[in-house]
């Protein structure tokens, strides 16, 4: 039985996937409104992991500049305050 068979089954036209989308097939089988909620869900996730990578990325350019600008026994004292917390 074909998608288009069905006796007073609306037709929804359905937009073909393209080779260099990394999205799902299924996303494609979706209505319009589905559609547009994926793909602010997927926009909002992106965003999360760009902003999270970046903090990663300062997180550890601030570790080096501590561990370089830090006497010694100091840092072993943070991290002896940071273990016991």
């Amino acid at each position: 039985m074909s998608a288009g068979s069905g006796k007073g089954v609306p037709q929804i036209p359905v937009e073909s996937p393209t080779g260099s989308s990394k999205l799902p097939q299924a996303h494609w089988l979706c209505s319009p409104g589905i559609k547009r909620e994926l793909d602010a869900t997927a926009t909002v996730l992106a965003n999360r992991q760009d902003e999270s990578e970046q903090s990663r990325k300062r997180l550890i350019e601030q570790s080096r500049e501590f561990k370089k600008n830090t006497p010694e026994v100091r840092r072993v004292t943070v991290t002896i305050a940071l273990k016991g917390s």
